[in-house]
């Protein structure tokens, strides 16, 4: 690997056996924080000011790898988090740089969820302290997995253990879909090396390459062969890196779900989770991107870029049940998830949206992603999952219609349909024009034995307006069917936006700013009555906040 050093790590096994580990620790510099205006922080802390989320009271763990077989360092320093508690669960270590710098981005001041805490440290062996044996997974012995307290569970390292690999999958699997935790596990760098088999190659877990393609893609061989690798990528140097980056982006969102009660279905469910992660994930950074209505995800770049921005207002998009007769209210047609159980005898769920008159809906995005099941007899462990697959079609007045696009790998748990473009030079290519939709999850447990499977679906887009003429409230922000104080203040924070606003943004003639002649589109909408209007400010404070606004600097975004 260029810039960086292979470490085999020896790992102690049962009954004197003796194998070994490859794990990468990549020994380049820590990268600045500019990574931030990449996945969406920036503007975001820029939405929210003070209410922006820091992760904070996610607990977390952190397993490493012993950056030195004689010392068995492992462990983060202490000094570099003051702030934290940090329990090592593998016993006491030398300082490892490699954690350091992990930490740094997962619960430190150079990532995005720098208020995560406590920590709990593991090194990835099969000791009897170590995470791969007695302190957590429990290999090569009849006890199931420990039960997780942590949130999230990092996992900057890779491996390949031989005939073992596919246990440790199906007890990571096993763990994840009990207990609800967000497993974040790195591919290899270099994009010359295969798809790693520890830990990359779980069906549960969350993997993560580089945005400069330079790691491990392609399809997994191990525990069921065929699957595209890597989930999702982050700007970073090293996937060792840039893996807490997904995993702090996913802490601030926990935070926000902890903090709401009606985002409670995001807690603890791993798939929802990881369904909005990669729902909000861009793609205009990779001229290159594609899928197939086989393929669900990019051969390097898997759903593309994390973005705390998109993924953000996915989750406060709000959750919404499925129905054969209503369509998703008001803005739940640009974000929204759902986390819902299929069975046999129920297998198809319906989710009808309407994009308004005058409108269409741009880089649309959805993400259907569902567990593997694990079952333990004894020392044995088997995997099994229905296949889902995920249809766009027109309709009208709630009958189906055309197929319009859809995703049915017949291997991933993840499906992906993708209506917009790499190339921001046509933002209109495969957009969504005004009219009824419906999104259909289909199932199928035929040989599973499986009685049901959880699901959940995250979706996003940008809605513009294409002809101010036909709109039939310009003012209507979010969409509820009212023009009042609620659509000012949509306009109001997101005034002086210069390029690619949204209608929800307060863009109300479609140029792509926020700006005085969308306020007064607003206006006259308020002013006309054509609509049941509710919590409007009085004329006195809107002159108030009116002022306000436009003695304001711009901002750009």
């Amino acid at each position: 690997m260029t810039g960086a050093h292979r470490l085999h790590l020896a790992v102690c096994w049962p009954r004197g056996a003796l194998l070994l580990a490859a794990v990468a620790l990549v020994a380049v510099p820590a990268q600045g924080q500019s990574y931030l205006d990449d996945i969406g922080y920036t503007a975001l802390k820029a939405e929210l000011g003070g209410n922006m989320p820091t992760g904070a009271g996610i607990r977390i763990s952190q397993i490493e790898a012993e950056e030195d077989s004689n010392t068995h360092a492992y462990v983060p320093a202490r000094s570099s988090f003051p702030n934290n508690t940090i329990s090592y669960r593998s016993g006491t270590a030398p300082v490892s740089n490699h954690a350091t710098t992990v930490g740094g981005y997962l619960y430190g001041s150079s990532g995005a969820g720098g208020g995560m805490n406590p920590v709990d440290v593991y090194d990835a062996t099969t000791n009897t302290n170590g995470w791969l044996g007695g302190a957590y997974l429990h290999l090569l012995s009849p006890l199931a997995p420990n039960v997780e307290s942590s949130r999230i569970q990092n996992d900057s390292w890779i491996g390949d253990v031989g005939s073992f690999n596919e246990e440790i999958l199906d007890r990571l699997d096993y763990a994840i879909d009990r207990d609800g935790f967000l497993s974040v596990v790195a591919v290899n760098n270099d994009s010359i090396n295969p798809v790693p088999a520890l830990l990359a190659s779980g069906y549960n877990s969350l993997s993560v390459g580089r945005s400069d393609g330079f790691h491990s893609f392609g399809y997994t061989s191990v525990d069921g062969a065929g699957r595209i690798k890597p989930d999702i990528v982050a700007p970073l140097t090293a996937t060792s890196w840039a893996t807490p980056v997904v995993s702090s982006v996913a802490g601030d969102l926990l935070q926000v779900a902890d903090g709401y009660s009606p985002l409670a279905d995001a807690r603890h469910h791993a798939q929802v989770m990881k369904a909005i992660l990669m729902a909000g994930a861009t793609k205009e950074q990779f001229p290159t991107w594609t899928r197939t209505p086989t393929r669900p995800l990019d051969f390097q770049y898997g759903a593309g870029q994390v973005n705390l921005y998109n993924s953000y207002h996915i989750l406060t998009g709000g959750e919404y049940a499925p129905s054969p007769s209503a369509n998703l209210p008001g803005a739940a047609l640009a974000d929204g998830w759902s986390f819902q159980t299929a069975t046999p005898d129920a297998n198809q769920e319906l989710y009808y949206f309407n994009v308004p008159a005058g409108m269409a809906l741009r880089n649309y995005s959805t993400i259907l992603d569902w567990n593997r099941t694990i079952t333990q007899n004894d020392m044995d462990w088997s995997g099994s999952m229905p296949t889902f697959s995920l249809q766009l079609q027109n309709s009208s007045n709630f009958v189906a219609g055309s197929t319009v696009d859809q995703s049915q790998s017949a291997v991933d748990n993840v499906q992906h349909i993708y209506r917009g473009t790499t190339d921001p030079n046509q933002p209109a290519a495969n957009e969504l024009t005004s009219g009824q939709y419906l999104l259909r999850v289909i199932s199928n447990f035929t040989s599973t034995g499986l009685s049901s499977t959880d699901y959940a679906l995250a979706w996003r887009g940008s809605l513009v307006v294409e002809n101010p003429s036909q709109v039939a409230l310009p003012g209507d922000f979010n969409l509820d069917g009212k023009v009042d104080g609620v659509d000012f203040l949509n306009w109001q924070s997101h005034y002086g936006t210069t390029s690619n606003a949204t209608f929800l943004q307060g863009d109300a003639n479609g140029d792509g700013k926020v700006d005085g002649v969308d306020f007064l589109a607003w206006q006259a909408s308020y002013r006309g009555g054509g609509s049941a209007m509710t919590v409007a400010p009085e004329p006195a404070s809107l002159l108030i906040l009116l002022a306000s606004v436009l003695l304001r600097r711009p901002q750009r975004r």
